[in-house]
């Protein structure tokens, strides 16, 4: 799963246009990435149960998550993933609208997603 409506970063010398999501060990030693539901297709958006994706259009502008009014670090501290391996949004459950599987990591729980 890719942020893809961040503003634009260089990353070692490299624009980078898209934040990956993943989840980490407390120490960082072992990292897994965030993996949509098997029938999604590049560029379906991910919800979380009980949200409107249609309530709330895409940005008209790229979100700068390093500027103090951004939305971004509010966003990521709620971002988890349970002890089933299900990434959540507070308590919801992240998942592509139209699909019944839910966005998951491999093996890492009860921990939390960046």
């Amino acid at each position: 799963v890719v942020v893809a409506n961040l503003k634009p970063s260089k990353l070692r010398g490299i624009e980078s246009k898209g934040m990956v999501l993943a989840a980490s060990n407390a120490d960082h030693t072992k990292v897994e990435v965030l993996e949509p539901p098997s029938s999604a297709k590049p560029g379906d958006r991910i919800s979380a149960e009980g949200i409107d994706i249609k309530e709330y259009p895409l940005p008209s502008k790229p979100i700068n998550p390093k500027a103090k009014t951004s939305v971004w670090p509010k966003v990521v501290e709620d971002l988890t993933v349970g002890e089933d391996g299900i990434a959540r949004f507070g308590e919801k459950k992240l998942f592509v609208p139209g699909d019944s599987e839910f966005c998951t990591v491999t093996s890492l729980k009860n921990t939390k997603l960046g």
